[in-house]
Formats: C-alpha cells, sequence, structure tokens
C-alpha cells in the first residue's frame, strides 16, 4: 500500500526523540520501558512519526517510506524550524556532553582542544552563514577527539555511566551530520531513508527489555576488560631477554607454589570438618598468590585472563570496533602463546623436582610424613590422565581463574576512576603518621597493587572452597591446578608411592590440566573482551586465517621466542 505525505505539523520529535540522553539510571530505565510496556506513549496523528509508524506497520520499508515523500507538498518552513530547532538541541547535548565537568577536565589533563565545542555551538547557532563542509569538519574533529580521549582511558579509568555518555555521543555526532545534511539539502531522499530507518531501529530497540539489559551488559565487560588489557602486555614477551625473564620469574612462581602445595596436603592430614578445611584451603590458596606477587615470581595460569584482554586490544587497536591488522593480531597471539608455554615450563620444572626435596626433607629431619597410603592413592587418582573427570575439574578452575581476572581489573579501575591514590594523599591519617614522601609512595602501593590483591583473595577461596559444592549438593565438583598437582607427583615420588608407568600417567595428565587451564581461561576471557568491542564473527574468521597460516609454516615459534615479532 502506497502513502503520500501531506502537510504534517510536526518533524520535531522525528528528528530528536531518538537522539536525546536518557537521565542515566539502569533502575529508571527498566521502570520506563515496563511502563511502556504496559501503556505505550501517545503520538499525534498529525506528526511525521505517526506517518513512519503507519507505513511500517503497512509492511513497508524505510526506502518505501522516503519515496512516499512529495516534496512538492512539503511545508519547508515548519520543516526548516523544526530543523533548526533541532540541530541546536542536538549540538547543546553533544557540548554538555563534552563540557561536562568530569569529562573536560579529564580532556584538559590529556591535553585535547576542548575549544571544538564552543566552535560548535557557534555553527550551529549560524547554521545560515555556515558552510556545509565546515561543520562536518568540526564533526569530524569532535569524533576524533572522543577516540583519543578513550584511547588514553587507563590513565584515568572509566565507569559505566563515562562509558554509556562517550558512546552515544558518537550517535549525536551521527545524528547532527545527518540532520545538517537535510537543512542543506531537504529533497535529498538518501538521508530522508537513513533517519527513517535509525528511527524505527530505536523505536524497536527503546522499548525492548532485552536489548537495554544486553547495552548495559556490554557496558559493564567494557569497564572491566579496560585495565586488564593495560595490566596484561607485562605477561607479554616482546623480546628474547623478556622471554628468558619469564621462565626465571615462573621458576621463581613454581617454588613458592610447591611450598604452599605441601602445606595444603599437611592441612588435609587433620581430617577437619569441611568447612574448616575449606576456609583453610583458600587462606593457604590465597596467600601463595600474594606471596607469589609480592616475590615478583609468575604463575603460567594466571596469565591468560590478562593476556587475552590484550589480545583482543591489539585486535581493535584503533578502538574503531574493527580487526585492524591481521598481522599484528597474529604477532601478539604468537608471543602470547611462546610466553604462555615458557611459563609453564618455569613452573612445573621447579615445582616437581623441589616437591620431591622438600618432603624427603621433612620426613628425614621431623619424621612427619606427609601422605599415607590412602592419600596415595587418591593423588594418583587426581593426576592421571586416564582420569578423565580430572579434565574437567582442570575446566573449572580456569573458569575460576578468567573470573579472578576480572574481579581484580574492576578493583584496578574503580581505584584509578576514583583517584584513590590522591585521595589517600590527601587524607588526615596519611599527613598525620607519615612524612609526603611515604605518604606517596604507600598511596601510590595501595592504588597500584589493591586489584592483584583482592584479585589473589578472590581466586584462593574459589580454587579452595570448590570442593564444597560437591560435598553440599552431591555432584562432581572441584578445581585442579597444574602447578600445584606438578607439587603432588613430586610428594609421589618422594615417598615412593608411585611406579614409573604411573609416574607417566600423571605426568601427562599435570601437562593435560595446565593446558585445560589455560585454554578455558583463555577463552573466556577473550570471548568477553572480543564482545565488549563488538568485533564480528566474520572479522574473526579473517584472522583466523592468517593465524592458522602463520601455526602451518613455523609452529615453534609459538614456543620458543627466537626474535620479536611484534
Amino acid at each position: 500500500m502506497e502513502k503520500s505525505m501531506f502537510k504534517y505539523s510536526d518533524f520535531y520529535g522525528f528528528f530528536t526523540k531518538y537522539s536525546l540522553l536518557d537521565n542515566y539510571g539502569f533502575f529508571n530505565g527498566f521502570k520506563s520501558r515496563i511502563i511502556y510496556k504496559i501503556l505505550p506513549e501517545y503520538i499525534d496523528s498529525a506528526s511525521f512519526e505517526k506517518h513512519i509508524l503507519s507505513c511500517k506497520a503497512d509492511g513497508l520499508s524505510p526506502t518505501d517510506i522516503s519515496n512516499s515523500i512529495d516534496f512538492e507538498k512539503l511545508n519547508y518552513a515548519l520543516l526548516k524550524e523544526d530543523l533548526n530547532h533541532s540541530i541546536t538541541l542536538l549540538s547543546s547535548k553533544v557540548i554538555a556532553v563534552g563540557l561536562d565537568k568530569n569529562i573536560k577536565y579529564k580532556l584538559q589533563g590529556l591535553n585535547l582542544d576542548i575549544n571544538v565545542f564552543t566552535k560548535l555551538s557557534q555553527y550551529c547557532a549560524d547554521i545560515d552563514d555556515t558552510n556545509k563542509t565546515d561543520i562536518n569538519k568540526l564533526i569530524d574533529e569532535i569524533k576524533v577527539l572522543f577516540q583519543n580521549f578513550r584511547k588514553q582511558k587507563d590513565s584515568f579509568g572509566t565507569s559505566i555511566q563515562l562509558t554509556y555518555k562517550t558512546r552515544l555521543l558518537e550517535k549525536y555526532l551521527q545524528r547532527l551530520r545527518l540532520l545538517t545534511q537535510l537543512y542543506y539539502d531537504t529533497r535529498n531522499r538518501q538521508t530522508w531513508t537513513e533517519l527513517i530507518n535509525d528511527y524505527i531501529t530505536e523505536y524497536s530497540n527503546h522499548r525492548s527489555l532485552t536489548n537495554y539489559f544486553k547495552y548495559h551488559f556490554d557496558l559493564v565487560l567494557l569497564q572491566i576488560v579496560n585495565h586488564t588489557s593495560k595490566k596484561g602486555e607485562k605477561y607479554i614477551a616482546k623480546t628474547q631477554k623478556e622471554y628468558l625473564s619469564f621462565l626465571k620469574k615462573s621458576m621463581l612462581g613454581g617454588a613458592v607454589i610447591c611450598i604452599f602445595a605441601l602445606i595444603k596436603i599437611y592441612i588435609d592430614g587433620f581430617y577437619n570438618s569441611i568447612l574448616q578445611d575449606a576456609f583453610l584451603f583458600s587462606i593457604n590458596y590465597a596467600l601463595c598468590f600474594i606471596v607469589v606477587k609480592m616475590l615478583g615470581g609468575l604463575i603460567a595460569t594466571k596469565q591468560p585472563a590478562k593476556t587475552a584482554s590484550t589480545i583482543s586490544k591489539f585486535v581493535d587497536k584503533n578502538d574503531n570496533l574493527k580487526v585492524d591488522n591481521t598481522k599484528d593480531v597474529v604477532n601478539i597471539i604468537r608471543n602470547t602463546s611462546s610466553s604462555q608455554f615458557i611459563s609453564f615450563i618455569g613452573n612445573v620444572s621447579v615445582a616437581l623436582p623441589l616437591a620431591i626435596v622438600l618432603f624427603l626433607a621433612i620426613n628425614m629431619f621431623t619424621g612427619i610424613s606427609l601422605v599415607d597410603s590412602y592419600k596415595i592413592k587418591v593423588l594418583k587418582s587426581e593426576l592421571s590422565v586416564l582420569n578423565f573427570i580430572n579434565l574437567y575439574y582442570a575446566a573449572i578452575a580456569g573458569v575460576f581463574l578468567s573470573l579472578s581476572g576480572f574481579i581484580s581489573g574492576i578493583v584496578d579501575n574503580k581505584m584509578v576512576f576514583s583517584k584513590a591514590g590522591n585521595r589517600l594523599r590527601a587524607s588526615k591519617f596519611m599527613n598525620l603518621f607519615f612524612v609526603v614522601d611515604n605518604a606517596d609512595r604507600i598511596s601510590n602501593a595501595i592504588e597500584n597493587n589493591t586489584g592483584a590483591f583482592v584479585g589473589n583473595v578472590c581466586l584462593g577461596f574459589f580454587l579452595g572452597s570448590a570442593f564444597l559444592v560437591s560435598e553440599l549438593l552431591s555432584i562432581p565438583f572441584d578445581i585442579r591446578h597444574i602447578a600445584f598437582s606438578a607439587s603432588y607427583v613430586g610428594v609421589l615420588i618422594g615417598s615412593e608411592g608411585i611406579s614409573l608407568q604411573e609416574f607417566y600417567l600423571c605426568f601427562l595428565g599435570i601437562w593435560m590440566i595446565g593446558f585445560i587451564n589455560f585454554f578455558v581461561s583463555f577463552l573466556i576471557t577473550l570471548t568477553i573482551t572480543l564482545k565488549s568491542r563488538g568485533i564480528t564473527t566474520q572479522q574473526l574468521k579473517d584472522s583466523s586465517k592468517g593465524l592458522l597460516t602463520a601455526l602451518l609454516k613455523n609452529p615453534i615459534s609459538f614456543i620458543y621466542f627466537k626474535k620479536a615479532t611484534a
């Protein structure tokens, strides 16, 4: 059914309704959408919005609706007036975001020019005396300004509200460009089609609870991964010197883990209640991870949750929601893989033999036997590659490793965004008990390390208490961790409770556990970080082809670092 457009009395709602910033607040937005579900808003029959919705109900496409406009019967005086008001309002919204106190100070702190907002106000106010090219150029300058702003967000942190505003500002600018194009050429059917298509899309999305939840979930994900990606860069070797440094640090991490693995076996020998064991195991794990961090060691399985976020940052280096350079993606994944491999080697190569030495030393000097025949049997079952449930348990550990990485990222971001270091320095407590230099050092240490500390504590309680799910719900639920498992193999060797064949099965088992730890943690983190950046499946397929080619040509380069490739 074809419709023709006569002298409608209102275009303003069509131009501006879905380009306005909602009063931010998750529950406010949720409540308004519930109300619209029950009581749809009233749209005046004389408005152009009503015409669009009527045509849409008849099955017409945005192009068909645009073609139905009869320019000869259009009220140009009314159209120009509504366009002028809409452009003025929308430019004011752009300026309000750009000159918002929190954003303005951050832009100035990054030495970014904020005078473009004043210029935009002048251009839009004098649109009849302004060249169309000048307005488009200014809109592009503001887009670039906020692209640079987002790229440097690691220096000031971010929040859901800040991310929400800066994302919406892109929509404002796009709508402002279309409205100015229409102002200078009111008969441009392509511009009308784009505006009508945007209106129909937003009309559906603005009432959808599903899209509302999805959008806010994506904002939360983006907030989490912003700082995780920055932390992850130091876990990827870019030179052979860094590669060898990772080996040394992971060997130190393996030594610390071995000690705490033996403590865990010792605690388990007291046969406490399950709640007591869960608490003691959790504290033991948490202390282990904190001590490794304090000593500067590396735990291989903790790297994926951070390096995956960094890879997503390299995939979308220009922060434009696209795969920017396939070669860079291949190189960063190659470096990540080799860094991860050498970290596994370092952890296991020290944890296993040191466990033998410490077990024999404890037995010799104290007479304490950490394991009995029953415990030996349990350990062999928990490590054997033939016991496939261990791979499931290793996957559970991978989920916890990924989750703790996200928690660490959340806390890191909150510390930076809230300027926790500066606030601590200004507190009366710091000024009362510490001189200025010490106060600065302590404040910086708290701001920089709180995220890692909270993440380590959370991971410790996740791993130490996991078995409670199995005990309370009678379902198989536990964890397996490569470095702790390697220490347990050393205990079995020291106790002479393992044959050569069983050793092979357990040794292969710990590598399978490590692979699952890495794969699950890495996959979860990478999937979520790519989702938060809006990377499409097709873009990933294109990058995967280059990755597969590089892997087939030189697989050794993915485990051994010869020279810098990124």
